[in-house]
């Protein structure tokens, strides 16, 4: 019988007893308990058959980007707090739903289903609870709908640096909010750009959207952050209001950690520290954000192109560039905070996948 300083050993190294052979044993997370919400899993049936494995190993020093069909067990209710766990070597998960048609579970190559029936948050560390910051009084009532009858398409980006294999595995837990405390729906913000990028070879180049969305009532945006590749240097954001000039736009967010940037949350009780480029901290502005009629929100990646060949738009994290913008928005209305950006001009809409 193991004595209680083995048995917390062995549950921070291995809390599921899963005992893959694979480093990530420790990011496993139980389901929650019956009734209080659901378990999503991406990952193989078994540890021990090769077949069950193979489409989940990256081997040593690849890099891909594979989707996933996760059916969803229980559907029909809204939740906020949100656990999301990665296996070592992720870059992004992005997790989307479309209607249950019976498909099979498991790998898929169909990636490009986009928000069909919705999106649940994803992320692009190994571990991230939502919502995350503090919340304050005008945050209560704040909720995301699962809709029933859906499958969840994950999109999951690895990137094995090493020189051991490493396994595609992820879990994400939604607990559920009684549907009579919430009066606020929460939506994804989502725009991508730049899909013309092309940057020489030795050059540094400032990519710049510019997105204006339609609204017809101010929209509060309840949190912000950058998605970027690793020849980026810096992120940053801001919203030019109504009847101002571009140098008078007031900077939201800025980040100079393009594998794990700040998620910052705007509210009356998060203070969020001021950027810092010098010593290259995150930051931004603090209080309660809103985008109004008119006002236009833009942002900008630095990218530092020191490589051979000339960077284009795609997945690969270390040989080609994103500039997209996530976080979450309150509001019944989806896709107000959504589009796609080409050579600087964004289109409002749902995008395409990202394959």
């Amino acid at each position: 019988m193991g004595t209680s300083n083995e048995n917390k050993a062995k549950a921070e190294t291995d809390p599921c007893d899963l005992k893959s052979g694979f480093p990530g044993d420790s990011l496993c997370i139980a389901p929650p308990k019956a009734g209080e919400g659901i378990q999503l899993h991406v990952g193989p049936a078994s540890y021990d058959n090769e077949d069950d494995l193979a489409p989940y190993v990256i081997p040593a020093g690849k890099e891909d980007v594979r989707c996933f069909m996760a059916r969803v067990p229980e559907g029909g209710f809204y939740y906020l707090n949100q656990e999301n766990r990665m296996r070592s070597g992720s870059h992004h998960m992005l997790i989307n739903l479309t209607d249950d048609t019976g498909q099979e579970e498991g790998p898929t190559d169909k990636c490009d289903i986009i928000g069909s029936k919705g999106s649940i948050p994803g992320s692009q560390t190994p571990s991230h609870d939502y919502p995350g910051g503090e919340l304050g009084p005008e945050d209560q009532g704040l909720a995301r709908y699962l809709p029933e009858g859906t499958m969840a398409s994950f999109q999951l980006h690895y990137v094995n640096t090493g020189d051991t294999p490493l396994l595609r595995e992820a879990w994400v837990n939604l607990y559920k909010k009684d549907e009579a405390e919430v009066t606020q729906r929460l939506q994804s913000v989502f725009l991508v750009g730049d899909i013309a990028t092309n940057i020489p070879a030795h050059t540094f180049q400032t990519l710049t959207e510019t997105f204006k969305p339609t609204l017809t009532e101010d929209t509060r945006v309840f949190q912000l952050n950058g998605h970027s590749h690793a020849h980026n240097v810096s992120f940053t954001v801001w919203r030019t209001p109504a009847g101002k000039t571009d140098d008078q736009k007031e900077l939201l967010y800025q980040s100079f950690n393009w594998a794990e940037p700040e998620v910052l949350t705007y509210n009356t009780v998060v203070t969020n520290k001021l950027p810092d480029a010098e010593a290259k901290k995150d930051g931004g502005t603090s209080g309660l954000l809103y985008m109004k009629q008119g006002d236009t929100l833009s942002w900008a990646c630095d990218i530092n192109n020191d490589s051979d060949a000339a960077i284009h738009f795609a997945n690969e994290a270390h040989t080609a560039e994103m500039c997209l913008l996530a976080g979450a928005y309150v509001s019944d209305k989806p896709a107000v905070l959504a589009g796609l950006c080409i050579g600087g001009s964004c289109n409002a809409g749902t995008p395409p996948a990202i394959n």
